[in-house]
This record gives C-alpha cells, sequence and structure tokens, in this order.
C-alpha cells in the first residue's frame, strides 16, 4: 500500500527509509534494483546501513551508499515515493554483505511522521 498507509516491510528497521534489494547489477558505479520502504528516498541521501538475514536475524553491517540517480518506469526521478520499485546509481564502496534480499537502510533519515496502528504504519498530517 502506498500513500498514507502502509504494511511494514518485515524488518525492524521501520519507519527508517528503506531498499530492499532486488538485484544488484552492477559495481562501476554501484546499481542496484529494488523496493522503496517508508520513503522518500531522495536524491543525494545516504544509505549508513545494510540490513541482511544471517540465522534468521536481522544483522545491521555499516555502509556509506549516497543515492545519485534514480530511475523508475523509463524516468529520471529527484525522489521516489514507497512502496515504488526503481533502479538506483549510488556512490561509495559496496559492502561485501549486500545481496538479494539484503535491505539498504538510512538511519540519519528519521521518518516520525509515522505511527503504527496494528500491522498498519499511518502517515500523521503534518
Amino acid at each position: 500500500m502506498a500513500g498514507d498507509r502502509q504494511s511494514g516491510s518485515g524488518t525492524p528497521f521501520d519507519p527508517s527509509p528503506q531498499f530492499w534489494i532486488y538485484q544488484i547489477e552492477g559495481d562501476q558505479p554501484p546499481a542496484v534494483t529494488g523496493r522503496c520502504y517508508f520513503a522518500p528516498v531522495r536524491l543525494g541521501m545516504t544509505f549508513d546501513a545494510v540490513a541482511s538475514k544471517r540465522s534468521q536475524a536481522w544483522t545491521l553491517d555499516p555502509c556509506q551508499l549516497r543515492v545519485e540517480e534514480i530511475q523508475a518506469y523509463g524516468h529520471l526521478l529527484d525522489e521516489l515515493d514507497e512502496i515504488m520499485s526503481a533502479r538506483l546509481i549510488l556512490s561509495g564502496d559496496l559492502p561485501p554483505v549486500l545481496a538479494p534480499e539484503s535491505v539498504l537502510v538510512a538511519r540519519n533519515y528519521p521518518s516520525d511522521h509515522w505511527q503504527r496502528q496494528g500491522t498498519i504504519w499511518l502517515r500523521q498530517a503534518q
């Protein structure tokens, strides 16, 4: 669900902006395709952690990956709203733990305007 209501991402990092990795397309420049949660993911923002499941638990590893370009449905975007799939061109070094089904997390961009009600997150009016 997009907009003002959203299901959780299934990680303990909600409601930080997240980008769930479907595929790693290259490392020069780093490019990944995936899906956005609790965004917006914006040009210039930096993901500071990558989460991966190890032994059935989410583990965070540090990273510094800056969003340089967002491509969705054949268009370049400045911002990617939650629940949209896209291709991100990044700058920085891809961490070795980054793999399909891992999650880029931007803990330094808190999304405090979301509030959990049961299994659904609601965006509060600002």
